[in-house]
């Protein structure tokens, strides 16, 4: 049985077709329902943060976690019913740029981001010595959570978001302009290779490539 409500579907559904991969990787897939709700109470637009927990690796929504984890199967097969029927109307620019943030850091890095969330931190001391399940309260979320959420959202704008494309090596994330992405050679990713071991490179890492041929990173 699924206890996924019909909006969490319609999201993940959103989320298996357009992002597949990070949809695959239950720190990313989860972070995204997570900011997405949360850009959307910010932003005044109607949100839902039902079966919200506290786990040692962020906020969750338990009821999706158990569903994904435990039944993934139907899971995947009701979401992209639900996604097929049109049964929810998502805002797509904040989904994309939620996606476009999962996608473009690695999980660690996701979960510094909410460990910030003083909704998450409120409960910290008891989440991290008692127990990985522990429902968070929507009074928690502060002023300085709304904050960081805003910024998150005005990071990057949704024509930057379209023409992007994603390219991880490693633990590191280059984007490139959808364009420039089908000109990288085999030395260019060797190139791509070393660079992605230097840990002085902030996620995500930005690349163009010159008219020589050469890589520029912002």
């Amino acid at each position: 049985m699924i206890y996924s409500n019909k909006r969490r579907l319609y999201l993940s559904g959103w989320f298996q077709k357009h992002h597949p991969v990070s949809y695959n990787i239950p720190i990313k897939f989860h972070k995204f329902l997570i900011l997405y709700e949360m850009m959307c109470k910010v932003l005044n637009q109607e949100y839902d943060f039902s079966n919200l927990e506290g786990w040692a690796n962020g906020p969750i929504f338990s009821s999706v976690w158990g569903d994904y984890s435990k039944d993934r199967y139907e899971f995947d097969k009701l979401a992209l019913i639900e996604l097929a029927l049109k049964s929810f109307n998502i805002n797509e620019e904040i989904a994309k740029k939620c996606a476009f943030i999962v996608d473009s850091i690695s999980s660690d890095e996701l979960i510094e981001i909410v460990h910030q969330l003083n909704i998450w931190k409120a409960k910290e001391d008891e989440i991290v010595s008692n127990t990985y399940r522990l429902s968070l309260d929507e009074k928690d979320f502060n002023e300085a959570d709304q904050s960081l959420i805003m910024n998150l959202y005005n990071m990057y704008s949704v024509d930057l978001i379209d023409n992007s494309k994603v390219f991880q090596i490693n633990e590191k994330y280059f984007v490139f302009n959808k364009d420039q992405y089908d000109l990288l050679t085999k030395e260019h990713k060797e190139i791509l290779q070393e660079l992605s071991l230097n840990k002085d490179l902030i996620n995500p890492v930005f690349v163009e490539i010159d008219s020589d041929g050469g890589l520029l990173i912002d």
